[in-house]
């Protein structure tokens, strides 16, 4: 038993080396290392291949923030309309709802300046949409570049709205607890 113990070591270190001789190492043979250089060199770029799949991409990315756009076109449809008919019912109860009104005003302003961030970043995508495969991958990832810093005005105007109504709406509102009704009798 203890001779079997002995030799396995020896077996393994002699079944490798002779594995290690037999097959061809790129690092030993320079050949070899210039024709893997040259074939790297003559294989075409994938961009052609990668080109046609661009406009499936984009239409998907278009189709995801179609998506978007219109949650939060709806959200803020219904926050305005919510908002104005609140002030119009409070108005009548006789509740100064001058700064709500004022508030109201600034919202609409925010959600427009939204939308035309939106719509600028839109048409930018409908761009790389257009975007001939004859095209470099630098002038498409230029391009792509360029619709990506447009996204984060998008992003920065959606959460200016959602911190204006935390910060600015809400405890307009919740003044209205604290005021005593003017009625005009």
């Amino acid at each position: 038993m203890k001779i079997k113990h002995k030799l396995t070591p020896i077996l393994i270190c002699a079944v490798t080396l002779v594995a290690a001789s037999v097959v061809k190492t790129y690092a030993l043979d320079p050949s070899q290392l210039q024709l893997n250089k040259n074939l790297l060199q003559n294989l075409k770029p994938a961009w052609p291949i990668t080109c046609k799949n661009i406009d499936k991409l984009i239409d998907k990315r278009l189709a995801n923030f179609e998506e978007k756009e219109t949650n939060h076109y709806e959200n803020y449809i219904k926050l305005k309309d919510r908002l104005s008919e609140k002030i119009t019912r409070w108005k009548n109860l006789g509740y100064n709802v001058s700064d709500l009104e004022d508030d109201l005003k600034n919202l609409e302003e925010k959600i427009d300046k939204f939308y035309t961030d939106y719509n600028a970043f839109r048409n930018k995508l409908e761009e790389l949409k257009n975007f001939t495969c004859a095209s470099t991958v630098e002038d498409y990832k230029t391009k792509l570049a360029e619709a990506k810093a447009l996204l984060k005005p998008i992003k920065a105007d959606a959460a200016e709205i959602r911190k204006y109504y935390q910060t600015t709406i809400r405890p307009d509102i919740l003044a209205l607890k604290n005021q005593v009704i003017t009625g005009e009798d």
